[in-house]
């Protein structure tokens, strides 16, 4: 039952939104996690009004600062090293597509002079996805060589949080029985039987979207004059292998054969 609680505690942050399937909310304030207007992550304790003509940070929770305090993201290491202002508009579980329609919906409001789209390499797989991790999402389609948004306005998640039924209430107390769905791989439909995911598209293709998001990314670049940069980063275990996951490097030469400015972690 404690680990139910925990997974419920998680729910607090995220606001649905029609164009991106979810995003931090609106002015909340816990120990360490601040978000302000917008749904941007703070920079350090307090809400501040967001800065025009700054920088603009998007992505997942590699970018978001899953699990660090607010003046330990990367962002917000980055507005302490420049002396410029940095806003951080990303959320846990992006794909490539969310962060470049986030990318799209703050433009106008913030007017960076500079966009940083920072890409988990495992973001570009997200692409395939209508549902992940339980909550709709957009997501493209290639049509004629272009990339076709589909998925919205994304639908609200009717189901409830975590419904458990008599059975799971009554027996999430047992450690025992926890034990036993544990051992047998079974954790996450007996915590949450609901549709969490839905890929609607081969993996290969999640790649191939990620490419005509890096020609959005230019499109965005050269109508508004802004500097571009794509950050390529990995998890542990990609780190420490080689070469780079297959589903990297394809993007990072799309962003480069684009004229993105790319840094390749």
């Amino acid at each position: 039952q404690q680990a139910l609680d925990l997974i419920r505690a998680n729910t607090g942050v995220m606001s649905h939104d029609p164009l991106l399937g979810w995003r931090l909310k609106e002015n909340v304030v816990f120990p360490g996690f601040t978000i302000g207007a917008h749904g941007l992550r703070m920079n350090q304790g307090e809400i501040r009004p967001p800065a025009t003509g700054a920088i603009l940070a998007v992505g997942d929770s590699f970018t978001a600062g899953s699990g660090v305090r607010d003046e330990e993201a990367w962002p917000a290491r980055l507005e302490a090293l420049t002396g410029q202002p940095v806003s951080n508009g990303a959320a846990g579980a992006y794909g490539v597509d969310q962060m470049v329609l986030r990318a799209e919906q703050l433009l106008p409001i913030l007017q960076p002079r500079t966009l940083i789209v920072g890409i988990l390499s495992q973001d570009t797989l997200r692409n395939n996805f209508a549902i992940y991790g339980g909550g709709y999402k957009p997501y493209f389609a290639i049509e004629g060589g272009k990339a076709v948004l589909k998925g919205v306005p994304a639908p609200v998640v009717d189901a409830v949080p975590l419904k458990m039924g008599p059975v799971r209430r009554l027996l999430g107390h047992s450690y025992l029985v926890n034990d036993a769905v544990k051992a047998a791989g079974l954790q996450q439909w007996w915590v949450d039987n609901r549709l969490r995911y839905n890929q609607v598209h081969p993996d290969k293709v999640g790649v191939d979207i990620s490419c005509l998001l890096m020609d959005r990314l230019a499109g965005l670049k050269k109508a508004q004059g802004i500097r571009v940069i794509v950050v390529m980063m990995y998890g542990a275990s990609e780190v420490e292998g080689s070469p780079a996951p297959w589903f990297a490097t394809p993007v990072v030469a799309c962003a480069k054969e684009r004229g993105l400015e790319v840094l390749d972690t």
